[in-house]
């Protein structure tokens, strides 16, 4: 049986993810000028879209607390340019790949059997309406243009485009949905699949802030009393994540049933490695589980 879209999903992700957990990663931003964690993550991810401020970060990225993004940005800017993140980013991710890659050659063998199918895909991405994949895909062209990059930035560049693809369909499958961006963390935490502590601190929302949206959510008749999901609220999270998986299986359909496959094969020992050598700990915010482990 061919991949569904969300596995496809889970098979990218886990190669998304060094940046975020791979010590490389603001060991060089902090070089290149970038100082503090969180300033690094939102100046690294929203740096092909240039100098953009709070507003337009907190609306693309949209499970942050805006108070959390106007501490970082646009105070980012002012230590290192997009430009220079971008490429201090870029060399981090060689370098975490190369490191994992080492005691067996897994990683570069599973991301050169992947790379050609996930650029197709990758090309395929339809950017209308979808603004960080419309803008990672820009960058990546100019990137291609340019040189002739290493595999593994290669398959990381062609990643980041798909999963961006998809975060850009969540966040307008969240916003029909009518949910804002802590209400949708309560429901990711009232599946179970992720514990409400870790999104509160992670996306930074204060209790009170978490309290309000529960509330909300139960007014609305979406969450329990003892704060499970209601049959509506579980039809929602279900009709949210449907509609995402739609919207994100368009670039797919440009591979086969069998290519789908053998990309997937080809990248679960690259998240085995991810997650042991990175490593990526699981359950993490971003809700991403290792291909196989998924409930």
């Amino acid at each position: 049986m061919a991949p569904t879209t969300r596995e496809l999903w889970q098979a990218v992700e886990g190669i998304h993810a060094v940046v975020y957990f791979a010590p490389e990663v603001p060991e060089a931003l902090a070089e290149a000028g970038i100082k503090g964690w969180w300033r690094g993550y939102f100046a690294g991810r929203a740096a092909p879209m240039g100098r953009v401020g709070p507003a337009v970060v907190a609306a693309t990225f949209a499970g942050f607390a805006p108070a959390m993004v106007e501490r970082n940005i646009p105070s980012a800017w002012a230590q290192a340019s997009p430009a220079a993140v971008l490429a201090a980013r870029a060399q981090a991710v060689q370098t975490v790949l190369t490191r994992i890659d080492a005691p067996d050659g897994a990683v570069a063998e599973g991301l050169g059997t992947a790379a050609d199918l996930l650029d197709r895909a990758a090309d395929a991405v339809a950017t209308l309406g979808r603004p960080l994949a419309a803008a990672w895909a820009a960058h990546r062209r100019r990137l291609l243009a340019a040189a002739e990059l290493p595999v593994g930035l290669r398959a990381w560049l062609a990643a980041t485009v798909l999963r961006e693809h998809r975060g850009d369909a969540h966040v307008a499958a969240l916003a029909q949905a009518g949910l804002d961006g802590c209400e949708a963390h309560v429901v990711l935490s009232a599946t179970g699949r992720v514990p409400a502590a870790m999104l509160r601190e992670a996306r930074g929302w204060s209790e009170e802030d978490w309290d309000a949206a529960v509330g909300r959510l139960t007014d609305r008749g979406l969450l329990r009393s003892d704060g499970g999901l209601t049959v509506s609220g579980l039809g929602s999270r279900v009709g949210i994540e449907d509609a995402t998986d739609r919207a994100a299986a368009v670039p797919w359909a440009v591979l086969d049933d069998d290519e789908r496959t053998r990309a997937v094969a080809a990248l679960a020992p690259v998240a085995a490695a991810v997650v042991e050598r990175v490593p990526v700990r699981v359950p993490n915010p971003m809700g991403w589980e290792p291909p196989g482990s998924a409930g």
